[in-house]
């Protein structure tokens, strides 16, 4: 309570009380008795006020006068009460969700996030959460799913259009004739070498002196023989080939097209052919049932882990690409206005099934803090709050009581 109010109030009663003891040896004047009066009454209405400011936290002078100490009696009463008004009147539910809906949260959260998240602090707090949470992660518990769907992808897989869809691909990129290209440059590298022409050269002098005939021709080809030796049949038949190859990799050569003709004919023919399509399948299931995918899968995501946690620990990760990758987000979830009404309706929702569950714990939690307050604690409280204003009430009181006095004595000398 105010010392102020306190001593203005007692100091009312004082001069009512001293006025009216300093007019009573006077002589009965007009004047005196209207003083008299005035001060009389200003005296009663003094400690008239005084008795009921008293009497509303303490028994006036210790004296347990009946209906005085109000609150202190009434205690539980003045709780319920309290408890009543806050949760029926002051913080009801309708009232307290009507002013949550005039806050626009998710704009709020959004602006705040944006401010935020330029602070080293949370920037560091970012990345250290986004660190735990990739550590925290154990491929073994994905791993086992993971293999599941990619197996089953593979083995339902129909391979005939994939096969079609290749050698469509390889036909019109020309890969048959650079595959045919390749194939004869090989050829052409090994048939250059001098150990493959002496090599043709021995084999085709043993193929000539295996050979048969009779008469002429015999005596032709053994003179024949007796000519050529290894190096010179090989050189022959050498430059021969070298000219077959030669003339094959020409785009216009008659034999060259003949070959890739029959080269895209089989090709064509791959597309359905039932054998190799079984085959392959055949092939598929065992690869699929034979691979570990789970060893691959598990050394891919502990990579990945390696990866991921060395790039968030280098420097300017999160200048260079964690922050403007959040504001991108949140600038994009600004811009989507259904979205954000969308959750804000949805907070708005939790919001008011919260409060209609654990609105009564505003009554519970006003209850128990009153209850941690003995009975002298709440009234030095209450005369702290509002002695004040109840002192002055004894002030006005007396001030009252005195023009009221005044009035009443100059109503009785005029009659």
């Amino acid at each position: 309570m105010g010392n102020k109010s306190r001593y203005i109030a007692g100091t009312s009663l004082g001069v009512m009380s001293v006025g009216f003891l300093a007019t009573l040896p006077f002589d009965s004047s007009n004047g005196m008795t209207l003083l008299q009066n005035g001060f009389e009454a200003g005296l009663v209405g003094g400690l008239a006020d005084w008795f009921a400011v008293t009497a509303l936290f303490r028994h006036p002078l210790g004296i347990p006068i009946p209906h005085t100490a109000l609150l202190p009696k009434n205690r539980e009463k003045v709780t319920l009460a309290l408890i009543s008004v806050i949760e029926k009147e002051l913080l009801n539910k309708e009232s307290i969700i009507g002013k949550i809906k005039q806050i626009q949260i998710s704009e709020s959260l959004l602006l705040f996030a944006e401010n935020q998240l330029s602070q080293p602090h949370v920037q560091k707090g970012i990345l250290s959460f986004a660190e735990q949470l990739i550590q925290s992660f154990d491929p073994s518990k994905i791993t086992p799913f993971v293999e599941q769907e990619i197996q089953a992808f593979l083995r339902n897989i129909d391979l005939s259009p994939l096969i079609g869809n290749v050698m469509d691909q390889m036909l019109s990129k020309a890969y048959d004739e650079k595959a045919f290209d390749y194939l004869l440059e090989k050829v052409e590298f090994w048939a250059a070498q001098p150990e493959t022409r002496d090599g043709i050269g021995r084999m085709a002098l043993a193929a000539l002196g295996r050979l048969e005939v009779s008469g002429l021709m015999q005596f032709a080809l053994n003179a024949f023989i007796g000519f050529m030796n290894e190096e010179k049949l090989g050189t022959m038949i050498q430059k021969l080939v070298m000219s077959t190859l030669y003339d094959l990799r020409q785009s216009d050569d008659e034999r060259r097209i003949k070959i890739m003709e029959t080269i895209r004919e089989e090709l064509q023919k791959l597309k359905s052919n039932k054998t190799l399509l079984k085959e392959l399948e055949v092939w598929k299931q065992q690869w699929v049932n034979q691979y570990d995918f789970a060893g691959s899968l598990n050394k891919l995501f502990a990579g990945l882990q390696d990866k991921l946690v060395e790039g968030i620990r280098k420097e300017g990760f999160a200048e260079i690409y964690m922050q403007p990758f959040i504001a991108g987000l949140l600038a994009k979830l600004k811009s989507d206005h259904e979205r954000i009404e969308q959750f804000e309706h949805w907070i708005h929702l939790q919001v008011a099934q919260l409060l209609e569950k654990h609105h009564l714990q505003i009554g519970k939690l006003v209850r128990d803090n009153l209850e941690k307050l003995d009975n002298a604690t709440l009234t030095e409280m209450l005369e702290d709050k509002i002695g004040q204003d109840l002192q002055w009430i004894r002030v006005n009181g007396a001030f009252c009581g005195f023009l009221i006095g005044i009035v009443l004595g100059a109503i009785k000398l005029w009659i």
